[in-house]
């Protein structure tokens, strides 16, 4: 009798369905990989006005290449900015060099494979795109960042350290709670002959740490999603055919619970505007996409893309009843500020679309549903703000895949991102969560 009723309540519940359903389907892939190239592979690098590159780099040719390179420009926003205080790092451009290593090109190919199947998107789309030649002498770095999209269907970076002496220039990814470092030994040792490489998606935080002492060379790519040619999908396997069944029912049973509740899945990683559709989603965001997209599509729900943007107000009290930071004066001691009520709390939606872009059945990837608390609206899911000292005016941006039903608009993920219905197939901005 207890298991009866544990079954029914289970049953009458499709947001826990879809979350044990997505648990059973995900199969675990990475936001990085790293490793080595064969000893004995070589770039053939050669810079206009100073000749062939010898391997591993001497002091000699490293100082005569850095006088060929100009210091490394980052992005700020809509700025491009040259500060060796965030980004001590020389470049050069490709047009000012050239790779005549006879099987370099074609062991870049082949390692684009590897790092498309490690971080689970579709083989035989992915190409590498030489973007720039990095040289750090000592005292080199640069401080956390994320990677700009440089190209269109651009989703990830692949950074190949060419043999060289030198210390410290490690190499730390970020993802979330994850963390990885890669200190590219292979290509450090003093007879070293292995150029070492790090790929990751471009939208995880990293950062080089200081080079303590010699020269570190590296090239790097962009990767990217090239389009995809016309053809018949491929058909899924048994077991994934039964996971779509269950989603799609559970989807069919919430409609036809509360057609009005949204039902939202926040993405993992972070999309722009122009990187936000199926075609390029990442790690996890595919897998999830691949499973919901074509359940959703055969109940006769839509799918939907769109970036959710929080706006949180708070009241703010240092302790000065009312006078504020400019009448301390000349005290010295920074009060502690008492965060109180709030008096607006508002997600506001933007770049909504219906996306029918196709998606590749049966290549899987990770995503972590327990992250998600489909159908049930609360602010712990809400995009995450960021806090200022006075006021606490934060915003927070993540990205979002919602469904349509019939003539209403829910969204398909994260706790705390839900949305209001509309009587039209459009999202419903502005909203709060509940």
């Amino acid at each position: 009798m207890a298991k009866a009723r544990k079954r029914q309540q289970d049953d009458s519940n499709p947001s826990q369905q879809l979350v044990a359903i997505i648990n059973h389907a995900s199969h675990a892939t990475n936001y990085c990989v790293g490793g080595d190239l064969p000893g004995d592979l070589s770039p053939g690098l050669e810079v206009e006005g100073v000749g062939r590159i010898k391997l591993p780099l001497k002091p000699t040719a490293a100082k005569k290449l850095l006088a060929r390179c100009q210091l490394a420009p980052y992005g700020k926003g809509t700025e491009t900015l040259v500060d060796p205080g965030v980004r001590n790092t020389y470049e050069l451009d490709p047009k000012h060099f050239q790779l005549k290593g006879v099987e370099w090109n074609r062991a870049i190919e082949q390692l684009v494979e590897e790092v498309a199947e490690k971080l689970g998107l579709p083989a035989g789309r992915l190409e590498a795109r030489l973007y720039k030649l990095l040289l750090y002498k000592s005292g080199g770095f640069f401080l956390p960042h994320r990677d700009s999209e440089k190209a269109d269907g651009m989703v990830a970076s692949l950074v190949v350290v060419l043999p060289g002496e030198f210390g410290g220039g490690r190499l730390t990814v970020r993802h979330g709670a994850f963390e990885t470092s890669y200190s590219f030994r292979a290509a450090t040792q003093l007879r070293a002959k292995a150029p070492s490489y790090a790929a990751f998606y471009a939208d995880c935080e990293h950062e080089v740490e200081q080079v303590t002492s010699g020269h570190r060379l590296c090239l790097t790519y962009n990767l990217v999603m090239t389009p995809q040619a016309e053809r018949t999908a491929k058909g899924a396997t048994p077991g994934q055919s039964a996971d779509l069944d269950r989603v799609a029912e559970s989807i069919a049973t919430w409609v036809a619970k509360d057609p009005g509740r949204p039902l939202v899945f926040a993405f993992d990683h972070h999309y722009t505007q122009k990187g936000l559709s199926l075609d390029l989603l990442k790690g996890g965001d595919r897998q999830l996409a691949e499973l919901v997209v074509p359940a959703a599509q055969k109940v006769g729900c839509e799918v939907h893309l769109a970036q959710v943007e929080r706006h949180l107000c708070q009241f703010a009290d240092d302790g000065d009843y009312g006078w504020g930071y400019r009448s301390r004066g000349n005290s010295s001691k920074s009060r502690k500020i008492e965060i109180g009520e709030t008096y607006e709390d508002t997600l506001n939606g933007r770049n909504g679309s219906t996306s029918n872009a196709r998606l590749n059945p049966g290549e899987p990837s990770p995503c972590r549903p327990r992250r998600f608390s489909p159908g049930s609206p609360s602010t712990n899911g809400s995009p995450r703000p960021r806090s200022t000292r006075a006021s606490r005016v934060t915003k927070g941006i993540r990205s979002i895949v919602g469904i349509t039903a019939r003539r209403w608009w829910f969204g398909l993920g994260n706790a705390g991102t839900g949305f209001s219905p509309r009587k039209d197939k459009r999202p419903a901005f502005p909203c709060s969560p509940r």
